[in-house]
């Protein structure tokens, strides 16, 4: 989870989706205690300790305050109704990790980091309820929405969290950072509609169709199957298609794009570096355009893949990989 929300020089921070508006009062999720957390989740009092000293380190910066701190974390178990086609997180900044689960629910464990600058405030930010809300929403009401809590009005101080999910990974999923926050996400066999104001981004071994957005930060998507649709205004991208689908579409203001696909994959290549160059293994061959950058275009096979790779100010591969 990164603390700042810094600028990002002349390019504009994307459009994150708006959360979704209630249609009635949430109520705190309450029930059994998450399943024991995957190899990639982080270990939450471990994490907090590193976290809220570099979040805390940075708004001192800033504010010269925040002397006053605690920390908390909690379980819960949110039921998913048979109705329920998919699940939306929406939380203000802090970290996301969600992985599959074998129970139709949403277990999570839920760490919450809290500072500000007098006791008075701290003393705010400790009486927020911080389980997950359950929000209805009328306009589409097989997406379950659960929001994270939120900065009380009138408030100076950091409110920092991390969140470990395990959801079955049949459901549909979103999840919605505003502020600032890394999402990591695993294993998944449904469509995803991920953001995040400015964090990381990373999907392990999915097979589905992702759009992705984030205002600055790395992306990598490792082992993946079918359509990837990613979007990075500063930051460098890295992904290993395994099996891509009919969208293959990567682009980033300002940073280096590595995708790596099978040697047999049928395509139809677009690649451009506004500033940069372009390489490729297929035996494509590149042209100048302007000054600094180059365009790369050309088709493999029957061109079922769609390809497009683009960067501002950086350097484009794209390369056959054996994959195992």
């Amino acid at each position: 989870m990164n603390a700042s929300s810094d600028g990002m020089g002349q390019h504009p921070v994307p459009a994150v989706p708006a959360p979704a508006t209630p249609t009635g009062a949430g109520a705190p999720a309450t029930g059994a205690p998450a399943a024991a957390p995957r190899e990639t989740f982080i270990h939450l009092p471990i994490f907090f300790g590193v976290l809220l000293l570099a979040a805390i380190g940075f708004v001192l910066f800033q504010s010269g305050g925040l002397g006053h701190r605690s920390v908390a974390e909690m379980a819960d178990t949110v039921p998913i109704g048979q109705g329920v086609t998919g699940v939306r997180f929406e939380i203000e900044s802090g970290t996301v990790n969600v992985a599959p689960g074998d129970e139709r629910a949403a277990a999570y464990t839920l760490g919450v980091m809290r500072a500000a600058d007098t006791a008075e405030d701290l003393a705010r930010l400790e009486a927020t309820a911080y389980a997950l809300q359950v929000v209805p929403d009328l306009a589409r009401p097989s997406i379950l929405v659960l929001r994270g809590p939120r900065m009380p009005p009138n408030t100076t101080g950091l409110l920092g969290l991390v969140l470990n999910v395990r959801l079955p990974k049949e459901l549909e999923l979103e999840v919605v950072v505003t502020g600032s926050g890394h999402i990591t996400v695993g294993d998944r066999v449904a469509r995803m509609d991920i953001a995040t104001g400015r964090g990381d981004l990373r999907f392990e071994h999915c097979q589905c169709a992702i759009k992705a957005v984030t205002g600055r930060g790395y992306v990598i998507a490792d082992g993946h199957r079918g359509d990837l649709n990613i979007e990075t205004l500063n930051g460098d991208m890295q992904v290993f298609a395994r099996q891509p689908g009919k969208l293959l579409q990567l682009v980033t203001g300002r940073g280096t794009v590595q995708c790596e696909v099978p040697e047999n994959l049928d395509f139809v290549l677009d690649a451009r570096a506004e500033e940069g160059r372009i390489g490729s293994a297929f035996g494509l061959t590149s042209e100048r355009v302007g000054t600094y950058g180059a365009v790369m275009v050309g088709q493999n096979g029957s061109g079922t893949t769609k390809v497009v790779l683009r960067t501002g100010k950086g350097h484009v591969a794209f390369r056959s990989k054996k994959f195992d």
